[in-house]
Order: structure tokens, then sequence, then C-alpha cells
């Protein structure tokens, strides 16, 4: 029995190398002597003529082929698994991928609005800023006016104490000045209205400052409450944002986290899978190498198919030709017998006429005719010894041309044997041309015992 390459249920075991026990295909034990000396024809079959030996090693290596088919189908299933698998791993790679990428699409996002958010509030700080500057100019404006006028005003006041004293010394020197007073009165008068229109101008003025003034607190007043609120605005929004940007931080450092545990996880599978592939990729060239040793051995299997054919047709036409040359040598031994039948029975009525003649004168002259009938004995006995003999060559070269024929055709059936066995697919079908030839040399066999007892008989 030969030893062959079990299947393992798991899959380790599968995707291990063949050891040299598994790969070996010969017998376990020695066979006794007595066993391995035997003759070909006692060890092969008496039906197709093949050994069982032979048929034996043919049915493990049958086992042993189906087996590596199971198993390699087994490893394909196998490998379209692990297809995939990876598949899906890659699957959720680029998903998580995508995700991380959406996630860091809308971080920076919120990050830009917050940052625009920040800018539009620092750029309408800046405007607030301004506006108050702005301001704080007019009103240092405002005031310096305000000083003019308080100027202005004690300007007039001293003009009108300036008046009045002018007017005690004109009162002193009217009666002296009374043409100067008439001509200064109207030059007064003239000066007096130009000065009450521009006083009344300077009060207008005034009163529109004050107006203007009060216009300003007001809207200092509004604006520093505006600017109040715009700072607990701008607080509330700033410990919002930093809020924010402490969460956006947290999270950005768990996404960070996350991402280093996924990239060393992926590392690690890239290294077992990069591991497993290097493995798988030895195991499919050495299954590619046995895929191509059993396409050239089934392509030698097919050549030797295509000539077993073409040699069990010329073997069956060499069958035909033997059943023809058989039919004839057939006839030819019942024609052969059938004279051997006449010859004997015209030599046995020719001695009984004979026997009778030397009876009849016997009792005339014995001696004579014993010294005669010794003479013509041994001269019959050497010409039927002849015949005997040249009836015996002639069938001895008719039985060993027979025997040639039967040698060749043996040659031929083991030569057919020996191909056959390399090829399981063919086995019945050489069975039944061993049967034919099986029994055509039987029939033969047969035939010749009975052509040589029939010999026998005759000659005795």
């Amino acid at each position: 029995m030969a030893a062959f390459l079990p299947l393992h249920s798991d899959r380790k075991s599968e995707l291990r190398d063949p050891t040299l026990e598994e790969l070996y295909t010969g017998p376990i034990r020695a066979l006794p002597d007595e066993i391995q000396q035997l003759p070909d024809e006692d060890t092969a079959c008496t039906f197709c003529g093949v050994s069982y030996f032979i048929f034996a090693e043919v049915q493990t290596l049958q086992t042993t082929v189906k087996q590596y088919k199971k198993a390699f189908r087994d490893f394909v299933q196998f490998l379209e698994h692990e297809r995939s698998v990876a598949q899906n791993l890659r699957q959720q790679a680029i998903e998580l991928k995508s995700g991380f990428a959406e996630l860091v699409m809308t971080c920076s996002s919120t990050i830009t609005q917050f940052s625009e958010q920040n800018k539009a509030h620092c750029s309408a700080k800046q405007e607030a800023l301004e506006q108050v500057l702005r301001l704080q100019k007019e009103l240092f404006e405002s005031k310096t006016q305000c000083q003019d006028l308080h100027f202005l005003c004690q300007r007039n006041e001293a003009s009108q104490n300036t008046h009045a004293l002018t007017e005690q010394e004109l009162r002193n020197e009217i009666s002296q000045l009374t043409l100067q007073v008439m001509n200064c009165k109207a030059q007064i008068q003239s000066q007096q209205e130009l000065f009450e229109e521009e006083h009344s101008r300077n009060q207008q003025r005034i009163r529109d400052f004050e107006s203007k003034f009060v216009e300003w607190t007001t809207i200092e007043r509004q604006n520093g409450a505006e600017r109040d609120d715009l700072k607990q605005k701008l607080e509330t929004m700033s410990q919002r944002v930093e809020l924010e940007a402490s969460q956006m931080e947290l999270e950005l450092a768990a996404l960070r986290k996350e991402r280093d545990q996924v990239v060393a996880s992926r590392d690690s599978e890239r290294e077992v899978s990069s591991v497993e592939i290097s493995n798988l990729k030895n195991q499919l060239s050495s299954l590619d190498m046995m895929r191509l040793q059993l396409v050239s051995e089934n392509g030698r299997y097919k050549d030797i198919t295509l000539k077993l054919e073409d040699e069990i047709a010329a073997l069956r036409l060499a069958a035909d030709q033997m059943h023809g040359q058989l039919s004839v040598s057939t006839k030819y031994n019942e024609n052969v017998k059938e004279n051997l039948i006449r010859d004997l029975e015209k030599a046995r009525e020719k001695y009984e006429k004979e026997i009778d003649s030397l009876q009849q004168g016997h009792a005339q002259a014995i001696e004579e005719l014993k010294f005669c009938q010794n003479e013509r004995m041994e001269i019959e006995k050497q010409k039927t010894v002849e015949l005997a003999s040249q009836r015996e060559q002639t069938s001895r070269e008719a039985f060993l041309a027979i025997e040639n024929r039967l040698q060749d055709t043996e040659r031929r059936a083991n030569e057919w044997r020996d191909r056959a066995l390399q090829n399981a697919r063919e086995i019945e079908e050489m069975k039944r041309n061993g049967l034919d030839h099986e029994t055509l040399n039987q029939t033969l066999q047969n035939q010749l015992d009975q052509s040589l007892r029939d010999k026998l008989t005759s000659n005795a």
C-alpha cells in the first residue's frame, strides 16, 4: 500500500509543505521474498493481465490525485475568503478615511467661520475705537471753540467797559465834541450793528455748539453703552470661542489618538497580511508548479491516450487478422486431420489385407513369412516413422508459427498492458481487449491440444 497526503480539517495544516513520508508513494513494508519472486502470471489478473501490485499503486495514485484536487479546491476557497476579507478591510479603511476627511473639513470650516467672526468683531471694535477717537477729537475741537467764545465774551465785556468809559468821557467832552460825536455816533451805531450781528451770530453759534455738545454727549453715552455691550458680547463670544476651541482641540487630540491607533493597527495588519501574502505567494508558486506538472502530465496522458487509441485500432485490426488467420489455421488443421484420418483408414485397410494374406499363407511357409514379415514390418515401420516425422515436422512448424504469432500477440498485449498502466481511463477497455486475447489464446491452446491428442491417438 502506498502512503498519501492526508486531508486535514484546519487551515494551518493545509498550508504547510508535504513531508517526505507523505510524498513517498511506494510500499510501506517490503513484501516477502517468496511473493517478490513469484512469476508475472501468478500476480497478474486472469481477465486483464495487469499485475495486482501495479493496479493497487494506480488506485492509490488516483486517490492521492483526488485528495490533491480536494485540497486545491479548499485552498482556492480559502484564498477567495481571504480576498473578500481584505477587500472588506480596504473598504472599511476607505470609509474611515472619508469620515476623517469629512471631520477635518467640518473642523476647518468651523475654524474659518470662527476666524471670520473674530475678524468681523475685531473690525467692528476697531471702527468703534476710531469713532470714539473721532468723537474725542471733535469734543476737543468744540472745547477749543468754547474757549474761543469765552475769550470773545471777555473781550466783549472789556469792550463794553471801555465803551462805558468812552461814553463818560464823551459826556464830559460832549460839548466840545458834538460834531465829532455825531460823526462818531454814526460810526459807533454802524459798528454796534455789526458787533450785534456778530454777537448774535456768535450766540447762535454757541447755542448750536451747545446743542451739538448735548447731542455729542448723548451719542457718547450711547456709544459708551454700546461699547460696553459690545465689550460684554465680545467677552462672551471670546469665552465661547475659547470653550469651543478647547473642545475642538480635545476632539482633535482624540481624533489624532484614534488615527494613531488606526494607523498602528493598520501597520500591524499590513505586516501580518504581507507575511500571509508572502506565504500564500510561496504556496501559490508551489501550486502553480504542481499545476504545471499536472498539466504536462495531462498532456502526456492525452498524447499517450491518442497513441494508445491508434495502437488499439492497430491491435483491433491485428485481432481481426488473427481471427482470419485462426479461421484459416482451424480449416487447415481440420483438413490435415481429415487427411490423417483418411491415410490412417487406408493404412489400416492395407495392413488388414496384408495381414489376411499373411495369415492365409502362414500355414504354407511360416519361416519365410516370418522372415519376410519381419523385413516388411521394419520397412513399414521406417515408412510410418518417416511419415510420422514428416507430419510431426509439418505440425511442429505450424505449431511454431502459431506459437510465434501467439508470442507476438502476447508481446503486443504486454506492451499494451504496460502502456495501459499509464492511463487509468482506458483500463476497462484494456480489460475487454485482454479478455478477447485471453479467449483467443485459450481457444488456440485448446485447438492445439486437441490436434496433438488426435495425432497421438492416430500414432497409437
